[in-house]
Protein backbone atom coordinates (compact mmCIF):
# COMPACT_ATOMS: atom_id res chain seq x y z
CA UNK A 1 0.00 0.00 0.00
CA UNK A 2 2.99 2.35 0.72
CA UNK A 3 4.22 2.57 -2.50
CA UNK A 4 1.11 3.25 -4.23
CA UNK A 5 -0.36 5.55 -2.61
CA UNK A 6 -3.22 7.38 -4.04
CA UNK A 7 -5.47 10.62 -2.66
CA UNK A 8 -8.57 9.98 -4.68
CA UNK A 9 -9.81 13.22 -8.13
CA UNK A 10 -13.24 11.66 -8.03
CA UNK A 11 -16.06 14.11 -7.93
CA UNK A 12 -16.21 13.81 -3.64
CA UNK A 13 -12.70 14.37 -3.06
CA UNK A 14 -13.67 18.10 -2.38
CA UNK A 15 -16.62 17.19 0.06
CA UNK A 16 -14.71 14.22 2.16
CA UNK A 17 -11.94 15.46 4.00
CA UNK A 18 -10.27 11.47 3.35
CA UNK A 19 -10.96 9.72 0.21
CA UNK A 20 -7.94 7.12 -0.18
CA UNK A 21 -8.05 4.50 -2.08
CA UNK A 22 -7.13 0.78 -0.72
CA UNK A 23 -8.30 -1.59 -3.10
CA UNK A 24 -10.16 -2.74 -6.30
CA UNK A 25 -13.33 -4.57 -6.84
CA UNK A 26 -14.34 -5.68 -10.65
CA UNK A 27 -16.27 -2.94 -11.31
CA UNK A 28 -14.72 0.17 -9.33
CA UNK A 29 -12.02 1.39 -7.07
CA UNK A 30 -12.29 1.11 -3.57
CA UNK A 31 -11.52 3.78 -0.92
CA UNK A 32 -11.53 4.53 2.57
CA UNK A 33 -13.15 7.96 2.83
CA UNK A 34 -14.25 9.96 5.94
CA UNK A 35 -16.41 12.84 5.28
CA UNK A 36 -19.98 14.63 4.72
CA UNK A 37 -19.98 12.77 1.26
CA UNK A 38 -19.70 9.43 2.19
CA UNK A 39 -21.69 9.95 5.72
CA UNK A 40 -18.96 8.44 7.53
CA UNK A 41 -17.03 10.39 10.37
CA UNK A 42 -16.01 7.47 12.56
CA UNK A 43 -14.35 4.12 11.50
CA UNK A 44 -13.50 1.19 13.04
CA UNK A 45 -11.20 -1.39 11.61
CA UNK A 46 -10.46 -4.75 13.39
CA UNK A 47 -7.53 -7.29 12.53
CA UNK A 48 -4.69 -9.83 14.68
CA UNK A 49 -1.53 -9.34 14.65
CA UNK A 50 0.71 -9.41 11.48
CA UNK A 51 -2.59 -8.85 9.57
CA UNK A 52 -1.60 -5.14 8.19
CA UNK A 53 -3.37 -2.91 10.55
CA UNK A 54 -0.37 -0.71 11.59
CA UNK A 55 0.59 -0.27 7.72
CA UNK A 56 -2.78 0.40 6.89
CA UNK A 57 -3.38 3.11 9.56
CA UNK A 58 -0.04 4.22 8.52
CA UNK A 59 -1.52 4.76 4.83
CA UNK A 60 -4.08 6.63 6.12
CA UNK A 61 -1.78 8.98 8.17
CA UNK A 62 0.12 9.51 5.39
CA UNK A 63 -2.38 10.48 2.81
CA UNK A 64 -4.02 12.90 5.03
CA UNK A 65 -0.83 14.54 5.45
CA UNK A 66 -0.10 14.45 2.18
CA UNK A 67 -3.73 16.04 0.94
CA UNK A 68 -4.49 17.90 4.01
CA UNK A 69 -2.44 21.49 5.55
CA UNK A 70 -1.93 21.12 8.84
CA UNK A 71 -4.57 24.27 9.28
CA UNK A 72 -7.05 22.33 8.28
CA UNK A 73 -6.49 18.86 10.07
CA UNK A 74 -5.41 18.20 13.06
CA UNK A 75 -4.88 14.70 14.44
CA UNK A 76 -4.30 13.20 18.38
CA UNK A 77 -2.67 9.35 18.47
CA UNK A 78 -3.61 7.50 21.05
CA UNK A 79 -1.61 4.23 21.39
CA UNK A 80 -2.20 1.20 23.80
CA UNK A 81 0.21 -1.27 22.50
CA UNK A 82 2.51 1.57 22.88
CA UNK A 83 4.35 0.97 19.66
CA UNK A 84 2.35 1.44 16.81
CA UNK A 85 2.62 5.64 16.63
CA UNK A 86 6.11 5.95 17.91
CA UNK A 87 7.38 6.44 14.75
CA UNK A 88 4.84 9.77 14.26
CA UNK A 89 6.15 11.45 17.30
CA UNK A 90 7.85 15.04 17.15
CA UNK A 91 7.86 14.85 13.24
CA UNK A 92 4.77 16.09 11.79
CA UNK A 93 2.86 19.15 12.08
CA UNK A 94 -0.61 17.69 11.64
CA UNK A 95 -0.03 15.34 14.46
CA UNK A 96 0.75 17.78 17.67
CA UNK A 97 0.11 14.77 19.97
CA UNK A 98 1.08 11.20 20.48
CA UNK A 99 -0.39 9.29 23.56
CA UNK A 100 1.96 5.98 23.76
CA UNK A 101 2.51 5.77 27.87
CA UNK A 102 -0.60 4.40 28.81
CA UNK A 103 0.17 4.04 32.38
CA UNK A 104 -0.05 8.19 32.28
CA UNK A 105 -3.73 8.12 33.12
CA UNK A 106 -4.46 11.68 33.78
CA UNK A 107 -2.77 12.63 30.53
CA UNK A 108 -5.55 10.21 28.78
CA UNK A 109 -8.34 11.87 30.87
CA UNK A 110 -7.33 15.24 30.31
CA UNK A 111 -7.20 14.64 26.44
CA UNK A 112 -11.39 13.13 26.86
CA UNK A 113 -11.93 16.22 28.66
CA UNK A 114 -10.18 18.42 26.45
CA UNK A 115 -11.82 16.99 23.34
CA UNK A 116 -15.00 17.29 24.72
CA UNK A 117 -14.85 21.12 25.72
CA UNK A 118 -13.98 21.56 22.40
CA UNK A 119 -16.97 20.07 20.70
CA UNK A 120 -18.69 21.86 22.96
CA UNK A 121 -17.04 25.06 22.14
CA UNK A 122 -17.42 24.51 18.83
CA UNK A 123 -21.26 23.77 19.18
CA UNK A 124 -21.44 27.22 20.77
CA UNK A 125 -19.55 28.76 17.34
CA UNK A 126 -21.98 27.59 15.22
CA UNK A 127 -24.75 28.81 17.56
CA UNK A 128 -23.60 32.27 17.47
CA UNK A 129 -22.82 32.32 14.44
CA UNK A 130 -26.12 31.05 13.00
CA UNK A 131 -27.84 34.08 15.09
CA UNK A 132 -26.03 36.38 13.62
CA UNK A 133 -25.93 35.02 9.93
CA UNK A 134 -29.38 33.92 10.07
CA UNK A 135 -28.80 30.60 8.67
CA UNK A 136 -28.59 27.18 10.02
CA UNK A 137 -25.08 25.77 10.31
CA UNK A 138 -24.75 21.93 11.12
CA UNK A 139 -21.75 20.82 9.69
CA UNK A 140 -18.36 22.09 9.71
CA UNK A 141 -17.83 22.51 6.25
CA UNK A 142 -20.85 24.66 6.20
CA UNK A 143 -19.74 26.50 8.90
CA UNK A 144 -15.84 26.67 7.13
CA UNK A 145 -17.66 28.21 3.62
CA UNK A 146 -20.33 30.35 5.06
CA UNK A 147 -17.64 32.28 7.73
CA UNK A 148 -14.19 31.76 6.06
CA UNK A 149 -12.56 30.67 8.98
CA UNK A 150 -10.14 27.69 9.07
CA UNK A 151 -11.90 25.82 12.01
CA UNK A 152 -9.70 22.42 11.60
CA UNK A 153 -10.91 19.33 12.09
CA UNK A 154 -9.75 17.28 14.62
CA UNK A 155 -8.83 13.40 13.88
CA UNK A 156 -8.23 11.48 17.28
CA UNK A 157 -6.91 7.74 16.15
CA UNK A 158 -7.03 5.16 19.31
CA UNK A 159 -5.29 1.85 18.70
CA UNK A 160 -4.97 -1.14 20.65
CA UNK A 161 -8.52 0.04 22.44
CA UNK A 162 -9.25 -3.54 23.90
CA UNK A 163 -6.28 -2.79 25.95
CA UNK A 164 -8.34 -0.30 27.57
CA UNK A 165 -11.45 -2.29 28.32
CA UNK A 166 -10.02 -5.53 29.14
CA UNK A 167 -8.03 -4.07 31.80
CA UNK A 168 -8.71 -3.54 35.82
CA UNK A 169 -8.72 0.12 35.08
CA UNK A 170 -12.49 0.74 36.05
CA UNK A 171 -11.92 4.75 36.30
CA UNK A 172 -10.18 4.79 32.77
CA UNK A 173 -12.82 2.25 31.21
CA UNK A 174 -15.82 4.19 32.15
CA UNK A 175 -14.14 7.57 31.73
CA UNK A 176 -13.25 5.96 27.65
CA UNK A 177 -17.19 4.45 27.24
CA UNK A 178 -18.44 7.69 28.19
CA UNK A 179 -16.16 9.64 26.37
CA UNK A 180 -16.95 7.50 22.59
CA UNK A 181 -20.27 7.42 22.83
CA UNK A 182 -20.96 11.00 23.90
CA UNK A 183 -18.57 12.00 20.95
CA UNK A 184 -20.44 9.95 18.43
CA UNK A 185 -23.35 11.27 19.43
CA UNK A 186 -23.01 14.85 19.26
CA UNK A 187 -18.80 15.98 17.66
CA UNK A 188 -18.97 14.54 13.90
CA UNK A 189 -20.98 17.29 13.14
CA UNK A 190 -18.23 19.78 14.46
CA UNK A 191 -15.35 18.32 12.22
CA UNK A 192 -14.22 15.51 15.23
CA UNK A 193 -13.95 12.30 13.83
CA UNK A 194 -12.43 8.90 15.32
CA UNK A 195 -10.93 5.96 13.88
CA UNK A 196 -10.71 3.10 16.40
CA UNK A 197 -8.74 0.44 15.33
CA UNK A 198 -7.53 -2.88 17.59
CA UNK A 199 -6.79 -6.41 17.20
CA UNK A 200 -10.94 -6.89 18.49
CA UNK A 201 -13.96 -6.10 19.23
CA UNK A 202 -15.49 -8.61 20.95
CA UNK A 203 -16.23 -8.23 24.76
CA UNK A 204 -15.82 -4.64 24.58
CA UNK A 205 -18.85 -3.51 21.80
CA UNK A 206 -21.10 -3.34 24.77
CA UNK A 207 -18.95 -0.51 25.65
CA UNK A 208 -18.90 1.41 23.21
CA UNK A 209 -22.55 0.83 21.45
CA UNK A 210 -23.43 4.50 20.28
CA UNK A 211 -19.89 4.49 18.69
CA UNK A 212 -20.31 1.10 17.15
CA UNK A 213 -23.88 2.23 16.03
CA UNK A 214 -22.55 5.54 14.21
CA UNK A 215 -19.44 3.77 12.97
CA UNK A 216 -20.36 3.20 9.27
CA UNK A 217 -17.22 2.55 7.97
CA UNK A 218 -15.87 -0.84 9.21
CA UNK A 219 -12.82 -3.21 8.03
CA UNK A 220 -12.23 -6.85 9.14
CA UNK A 221 -8.63 -7.32 8.04
CA UNK A 222 -7.23 -11.10 8.94
CA UNK A 223 -9.18 -12.10 12.30
CA UNK A 224 -6.92 -14.15 15.27
CA UNK A 225 -10.42 -15.84 15.55
CA UNK A 226 -13.38 -15.63 13.63
CA UNK A 227 -15.60 -14.44 16.02
CA UNK A 228 -13.19 -11.35 15.84
CA UNK A 229 -14.71 -10.76 12.62
CA UNK A 230 -18.33 -11.27 13.26
CA UNK A 231 -17.21 -8.70 16.42
CA UNK A 232 -16.62 -5.42 13.72
CA UNK A 233 -18.85 -6.30 10.83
Amino acid sequence: ILNSRTVSTNQNSDKDFLSVKVGESQTKDIYFSLGPASDCYFSMISGGAGSGKSTFLYEVLLSICESQEPADVQIILVDFLEVTFKPFSQILEHIPYVYTDISDEDSLLNLFNYIETESNRRQKIFSDFQMKSGGIVNRIDHYRKRSGEKLPLILLVIDELQNVFLSKNYSLKNAASRFLNLVANQARKFGIYIILSTQSFAGIKHEIEDFFTNSRLRIGLRPNKEQDFHAVM
